[in-house]
């Protein structure tokens, strides 16, 4: 099942997909609603 979706984001490491996708989304969101509450 993690092989379909490791390929599309990172083929190296499939756990490291969902690493990568969760500190990356989270800072976005995060960052649009400081900027905008500053």
């Amino acid at each position: 099942m993690p092989a379909p979706a490791a390929p599309s984001t990172a083929p190296t490491v499939p756990g490291g997909v969902t690493t990568t996708v969760t500190p990356r989304a989270q800072p976005v969101p995060m960052a649009a609603s400081g900027s905008n509450r500053w």
